[in-house]
């Protein structure tokens, strides 16, 4: 499946956003991505919660690589609620392993 047809799923006028989020499963929906994934999740997300994305990840077919960095204290937007760490993630990580 590719992101425009995930995100006009997640975008349609039929659903609200909360709704379409409860029946959200990444796990049926996007089983193979072909680029590298790199999750920032918050340790207090409870909209994908810890057990819900490792169980995605450890289920991804992720050939370019994929990576989780969880961030203590934070929630479900980890840039907005911890930047300092979350861009030193994409500083020294994604950048580093993207545009090397």
């Amino acid at each position: 499946m590719t992101f425009p047809v995930v995100f006009s799923r997640l975008s349609s006028p039929l659903t609200t956003p909360m709704r379409c989020t409860r029946e959200l499963d990444l796990r049926q929906l996007v089983p193979c991505i072909k680029v590298p994934v790199y999750v920032l999740q918050g340790s207090l997300d409870v909209m994908a919660p810890v057990p819900l994305v490792e169980d995605w990840l450890a289920r991804l077919d992720a050939p370019a690589g994929k990576r989780l960095f969880r961030f203590e204290g934070a929630g479900h937007n980890p840039i907005a609620e911890a930047p300092e760490r979350a861009l030193a993630v994409l500083r020294t990580v994604v950048l580093e392993e993207t545009c090397a």
